[in-house]
């Protein structure tokens, strides 16, 4: 019986790193957004983008491996009135004919304190063909067969060449839901 029981303990020791594994899932194609809001030519503007692909590799028991991956479309863009979206998507702007996506690729993944419930996920955001480093903050909720990342990260939109000075907040709020699974 003693027997029995120390191979279980093996078996069990042999398959902890395919049970610690990040496994890596598409994102799902609904449901995802980004999110922001600001002045723009005197008048509050809100904006969401809504059409992304991409993937996670992601376990909150093994962070080393975690790994997002995601483009975002930026003729998606949708607000309020269809002209305050034309506006955004003309060149002075997200330049959506030029730049047909928005891209994020993690390089790090790791928590502040182990009972934080906060991931920062830091990587390099592409928009308008301008790479910069990026901190997103995102709280993790398992949902069905994936998950969903809910948080938020400060976009300066100078860096980006997103408007002009004056135009438009130099920083932005931005709020990002994405979900992975079914």
């Amino acid at each position: 019986m003693e027997y029995l029981k120390t191979i279980g303990v093996m078996v069990a020791v042999m398959l902890l790193p395919i049970w610690m594994a990040a496994q890596t899932v598409p994102i799902s194609p609904k449901g995802n957004k980004l999110d922001f809001s600001a002045q723009l030519s005197g008048h509050k503007v809100r904006a969401t983008f809504t059409d992304f692909s991409g993937t996670v590799s992601f376990n909150p028991g093994n962070l080393a491996d975690a790994h997002f991956e995601f483009a975002i479309k930026t003729a998606g863009l949708r607000c309020e009135t269809k002209s305050q979206a034309d506006e955004l998507k003309d060149a002075h702007f997200f330049d959506a004919g030029k730049y047909r996506e928005m891209t994020f690729k993690s390089e790090s993944v790791s928590k502040d304190m182990p009972s934080s419930v906060v991931y920062q996920v830091k990587g390099k955001l592409t928009i308008k063909g301008a790479t910069k480093p990026v901190t997103l903050q995102l709280i993790a909720t398992q949902m069905g067969g994936g998950y969903v990342f809910r948080g938020s990260f400060t976009l300066d939109r100078s860096a980006y060449m997103i408007g002009d000075h004056g135009e438009m907040d130099d920083k932005l709020s931005c709020f990002l839901e994405l979900k992975t699974g079914s």
